[in-house]
C-alpha cells in the first residue's frame, strides 16, 4: 500500500517533525509513503495537493490562510483526510466546514499524529482495502487485510506470514480465530487461518495459495466450512480426489 501525504506549514522545524513522525509510523505498518513537503501555499498547486490522501495544513501560512486553501481543495473534488495544526485554538471551529479530521496544536505530539494516521488509514471509509484492528503483545496492531497470506500457530503464540515477511505474536490461533470473524479469514486446520483471497486450488487435505509455495494442510473438519466460504467468497475451487 502507497500513501500520497502532503504536510504544509511555513516552520520547516515543524515540517521536519512531522514527516519525521510520519515516516516512523509508515514503517511500523509497512506502509510505502509519497511525502509531499512545502513551506509557502505560494508553491503549491491545488490540483496536484488535492490527490492526495492525507493533508496536514497550517492554518496560518504567512499571509495566507489555510482554511480558505483547504475550501478551495474541497470545491475541486478533493476528498483527502484533512487535519489542522496551529498554534492557536481559537480557529478550531473553522476546520468542521471542511470535514477536517483533526485540529492539532502545537507542539506536536506522536501519538496524536499516529491516531490521525491510523484513523485516515485503517477505520476511516477513504480506503477501499480492509483492515482489521488486533491488540498483538500489549499494542495496537492494525492489518491491510490483503498484506496477510495465512496465520500459523507456532508454540504458545502465532506467526502472521506476510506477503514481505513474517511477525511473531504471544496471541493464540483460536482467540485469532474469533477477531478475525466477517473477515476474508478462516480456519482451515487446528494450526493455520488462512486469507481466502490468496487460495489458488484445495484438495481434501490440503490448501495453495498465491504468492508462497507453503502448502497448508487442510483439516477433515474444516473442509466443509472452507469451501462454503471459498463459494460464498466467489473464488475458484478446484478439488483433487
Amino acid at each position: 500500500m502507497e500513501l500520497n501525504i502532503c504536510v504544509i506549514d511555513d516552520d520547516k522545524s515543524v515540517t521536519e517533525q512531522l514527516s519525521a513522525f510520519i515516516n516512523n509510523w509508515a514503517i511500523k505498518h509497512s506502509i510505502s509513503l509519497n511525502t509531499t513537503i512545502k513551506n509557502d501555499l505560494h508553491e503549491v498547486v491545488p490540483s496536484v495537493i488535492a490527490l492526495c490522501d492525507i493533508i496536514f495544513l497550517d492554518v496560518v501560512i504567512g499571509n495566507e490562510n489555510g482554511v480558505e486553501f483547504a475550501k478551495k481543495l474541497r470545491s475541486i473534488g478533493c476528498n483527502a483526510t484533512i487535519a489542522f495544526i496551529s498554534n492557536y485554538n481559537q480557529y478550531a471551529i473553522n476546520g468542521y466546514s471542511v470535514h477536517a479530521v483533526s485540529y492539532i496544536i502545537k507542539p506536536l505530539d506522536d501519538k496524536q499524529i499516529n491516531s490521525i494516521l491510523n484513523y485516515a488509514v485503517f477505520e476511516s471509509d477513504a480506503f477501499p482495502s480492509k483492515r482489521i484492528h488486533l491488540s498483538l503483545n500489549g499494542e495496537d496492531r492494525f492489518f491491510i487485510c490483503d498484506s496477510i497470506l495465512y496465520i500459523e500457530a507456532f508454540r504458545h503464540g502465532t506467526v502472521f506470514h506476510l506477503l514481505d515477511n513474517k511477525e511473531s505474536y504471544n496471541y493464540s490461533i483460536n482467540s485469532l480465530e474469533k477477531e478475525l470473524n466477517k473477515t476474508s479469514f478462516v480456519r482451515c486446520h487446528r494450526s493455520y487461518i488462512i486469507n481466502l483471497k490468496y487460495v489458488k486450488r484445495i484438495t481434501y487435505t490440503e490448501v495453495q495459495l498465491y504468492n508462497t509455495s507453503t502448502i497448508i494442510p487442510l483439516g477433515r473438519s474444516y473442509i466443509n466450512n472452507v469451501k462454503s466460504r471459498l463459494l460464498w467468497e466467489g473464488q475458484y475451487i478446484q478439488d483433487d480426489d
